[in-house]
């Protein structure tokens, strides 16, 4: 039998500019290379921004390439579910 291994995160608030942030998002990427982890799937439960600034960053694609990355998983194997601050209401 073999095993499938993926990865679940969320709330990534890639428009959020605040030093804690920037630091969670850097250090995610650093803790999943020294771990070598890898996967087969990534997932993304939303929350992608903060809704009330209504704005993606221009490099928010390129933020979750590099994730994904890290983890070797390919991105027709990355699924994103939006959150409640990832839609306008």
């Amino acid at each position: 039998m073999s095993t499938i291994r993926w990865i679940h995160f969320s709330d990534l608030h890639l428009n959020k500019s605040d030093v804690e942030t920037k630091l969670l998002r850097s250090q995610l990427k650093t803790y999943l290379k020294e771990r070598n982890i890898k996967c087969d799937y990534a997932f993304c439960s939303g929350d992608l921004r903060n809704a009330p600034d209504k704005v993606f960053p221009e490099d928010s694609v390129q933020q979750l390439k590099e994730i994904c990355d890290v983890v070797d998983v390919p991105l027709k194997n990355f699924f994103i579910v939006p959150g409640n601050h990832d839609i306008d209401r």
